[in-house]
């Protein structure tokens, strides 16, 4: 399973680094105005829109998700919530041997306590990559000449304290 989805991401990240240097490519041979004149004589044929150099940052989960599907489903907190015909079936599933039948746990659980794990690692995964997307966005937000706050660092930091307050009658 999950060779079918990062399979193409990796391929859509590959072809994007491929455009970005026959691009880099072009602007080296043929000037800076390369890139506009490409874009004005390919006008709007075909699929091709606007050409122009793109940056990715790839953030791949740092844990096998589908291993922490399997053992969540094994854990006795899904055990709890999950007692139904289709908690028994997912149980089973997270017996099988292999990863294949984990990875398929990953995209069919659809638990709130198990989807929390889950954005609890993507965070993770980010502040350690912290620099490279404030990096990243603040290059971003420069590049659209935009006036953002003082620092992208700012808006990712995460609040000392709730911003938002509920108080319940």
């Amino acid at each position: 399973m999950n060779a079918l989805l990062l399979d193409r991401i990796d391929a859509d990240i590959d072809r994007l680094h491929r455009i970005n240097l026959i691009l880099e490519a072009g602007m080296r041979r043929f000037g800076p105005n390369f890139v506009d004149e490409l874009n004005k004589e390919l006008g709007d044929k075909g699929r091709l829109h606007r050409l122009k150099r793109l940056r990715v940052v790839h953030i791949r989960a740092s844990q096998d998700i589908g291993a922490m599907a399997a053992a969540y489903a094994r854990s006795p907190e899904f055990a709890a919530r999950g007692t139904g015909m289709i908690g028994k079936i997912v149980r089973r599933i997270s017996e099988w041997e292999g990863a294949g039948e984990a990875d398929l746990l990953s995209y069919i659980m659809f638990d709130g306590e198990f989807s929390a794990r889950l954005i609890e690692l993507g965070r993770n995964d980010a502040r350690a990559r912290h620099a490279e997307l404030c990096t990243f966005f603040d290059e971003l937000t420069k590049d659209r000449g935009e006036e953002g706050p003082s620092s992208t660092r700012d808006l990712l930091r995460p609040p000392s304290r709730p911003s938002v307050r509920i108080r319940r009658s």
